[in-house]
């Protein structure tokens, strides 16, 4: 964690730093989670820093508040600036609901399902497998590499699409990403078969 600090008269002392897990409203004192409220000393003055010694473990799944203070050659003490984030980990999920696996249609012009994030979705794709004919929709045509088609919503999500083919079963996937940048792994998908 890192910032910067000025005063042009009688220049920074210290900068505090306080760490506060909204989760529990535990804040941190250097070595353990406290109640209460608890600043520990940063490194520097006018470029100043806090370094976790284990970030791995340090930080949980969960929103943060982050709030900083200066204080000067004249024991000035800075109002302190909040800084709020979240931290996450945890990739985000999604279900195709149309077409229902192993189903059988005669019509289908939407693929549509949801996805879910501890915090937000930031966009939802979908892959569209011919399995008959081998090859995956990329948009515009059919081609032999498995490629993404980026949905419409995220929470509720669809993808226009009608170029199917009678008699061909399909395999529809999805994947969704948060905010944070974690991707789902798409595994399992559902397979229809178009028959008119």
């Amino acid at each position: 964690i890192s910032g910067t600090s000025l005063d042009a008269i009688s220049g920074i002392i210290q900068v505090e730093l306080e760490i506060k897990r909204l989760i529990d409203n535990l804040s941190w004192d250097g070595s353990q989670w406290k109640t209460g409220e608890n600043y520990i000393l940063c490194l520097g003055t006018e470029s100043w820093s806090y370094s976790i010694t284990n970030p791995d473990t340090f930080w949980q799944d969960s929103q943060y508040e982050l709030r900083v203070r200066a204080s000067d050659g004249a024991d000035n003490v800075e109002t302190p600036k909040v800084r709020n984030f979240t931290y996450d980990t945890v990739a985000p999920t999604s279900t195709v609901l149309v077409p229902a696996d192993n189903s059988y249609l005669s019509s289908l012009l939407e693929i549509s399902g949801t996805s879910y994030d501890l915090n937000r979705i930031s966009e939802v794709q979908v892959s569209i497998y011919d399995q008959t004919n081998l090859l995956y929709w990329d948009g515009s045509t059919w081609i032999s590499s498995q490629t993404w088609n980026l949905t419409n919503g995220t929470t509720h999500w669809t993808y226009e699409f009608s170029d199917w083919t009678d008699g061909h079963y399909y395999l529809i996937k999805s994947k969704a990403m948060d905010l944070a940048l974690n991707e789902e792994i798409s595994t399992d998908g559902n397979v229809f078969k178009y028959d008119i």
